[in-house]
């Protein structure tokens, strides 16, 4: 049959070639408690498949093949799910990708071909996110560096174990990443001793670290690191032994934060840190998800969130710990509501061991209809095991 494309300029059928592309972007782990709508969109990657674009393309005919070779959109995008004993096939990927910004992931054990496959490329990274089992083998891929042109970072743990970053290497890595806007260290944390070392990163504006700790360890890194652009600091399931650490942080850095999110941190604030914290001074926090019990040290928490009541557009809080939903924590909660006259989006969710405690305690309390009435009409709401249940829905 005739060539349906034969009579259109190539520009345009480059353009219908790179809308064929079948894309997916990795999963966040982070705790099932929290969600910050001013995230990022995650990025997405084409993972070869020989049913899929732009593989298919190259074999409907010679005149496709060439337009497809020749069209870098097509190949600037590579997500590697396996481990392969050859990676030549990465690399006369991403060769095609002639000089387009490079967006690339890897769920493999990051080892000597795969390096190579990098290493030419590392001025034209944009994006790179990486899973590793040793955190003995981030060290090479900083040797790899630098990348100057790298804005997305993601270091991904890709086994439960510890997966403890020394600092020294978490500050190479950001060194090495000058036009940094985005990093996260997902399943895995930036430790080690102190040291006099430290760092000013001007461009970086979004930092995640998500790990499963016990109790003890803190994230090190925000000891060395001065962050002046920061917009979002997400620390999820990390605990500071130290909570002058984080007001530290954020007392040198005097960043314009908008987005928070703070785990097992907070039960060890005082008052005092607690009302600084929502009180600084360039800040204007819009999104915040907190992990929080229904103790006194909670009551706190919500009572100083009315400082920043007027411009918070979206709230999470988890139930954690062993607490119960009582009373004081709910009557609070529901005197904080109303002042949150910008607020689209309120989760309160808790782990799925402790659902039906808590659901039990709320509907005793009159808690849901309480809350949909002083909540904000067009507010999405949401109360229950995070994503899984809404309890509302089955009021």
């Amino acid at each position: 049959m005739p060539d349906p494309a034969a009579h259109l300029p190539t520009e345009i059928v480059s353009l219908i070639f790179v809308k064929c592309l079948v894309t997916r972007s990795l999963p966040m782990r982070h705790p099932h408690s929290m969600t910050i709508t001013s995230e990022p969109a995650a990025c997405e990657y084409v993972f070869p498949r020989n049913t899929q674009a732009p593989l298919t393309l190259i074999r409907v005919s010679r005149p496709w093949m060439e337009l497809a070779l020749s069209t870098p959109a097509l190949w600037s995008s590579l997500g590697v799910a396996g481990y392969c004993n050859s990676h030549l096939t990465e690399s006369i990927w991403l060769s095609r990708a002639a000089n387009f910004p490079i967006d690339f992931t890897a769920q493999v054990i990051l080892r000597g071909p795969l390096l190579n496959v990098l290493r030419p490329r590392t001025s034209r990274l944009r994006t790179l996110e990486l899973s590793f089992e040793d955190p003995g083998d981030l060290e090479p891929l900083v040797a790899v560096g630098p990348f100057e042109s790298l804005e997305r970072l993601a270091i991904r743990g890709s086994s439960v174990v510890d997966f403890r970053i020394p600092v020294g290497v978490g500050l190479s890595l950001l060194r090495a990443t000058p036009a940094l806007r985005i990093c996260s260290f997902d399943n895995g944390w930036v430790d080690g001793a102190y040291s006099t070392d430290a760092l000013v990163h001007e461009r970086l504006t979004h930092l995640t670290m998500h790990g499963t700790l016990q109790q003890g360890y803190y994230p090190i890194l925000l000891n060395h690191v001065t962050l002046p652009s920061l917009l979002a600091l997400h620390l999820f399931t990390l605990p500071f032994s130290q909570p002058h650490d984080l007001l530290a942080f954020f007392r040198r850095s005097k960043p314009q934060l908008k987005s928070l999110a703070l785990g097992r941190q907070l039960s060890s604030l005082t008052v005092p840190d607690i009302k600084e914290l929502f009180s600084l001074p360039n800040s204007s926090l819009t999104h915040i998800a907190l992990v929080v019990d229904t103790t006194s040290t909670g009551l706190n928490l919500l009572q100083h969130l009315v400082e920043i009541s007027n411009t918070l557009e979206s709230m999470s809080l988890c139930i954690g710990g062993s607490s119960v939903i009582f009373r004081p924590f709910t009557q609070t909660l529901l005197e904080l509501i109303p002042r949150c006259s910008k607020l689209e989006q309120l989760i309160i969710s808790w782990h799925p061991y402790d659902h039906q405690r808590c659901s039990e305690r709320l509907a005793t309390e009159a808690f849901l209809p309480a809350l949909q009435q002083v909540a904000r009409p067009s507010a999405d709401i949401f109360v229950g095991v995070w994503p899984i249940f809404n309890i509302l829905e089955s009021i």
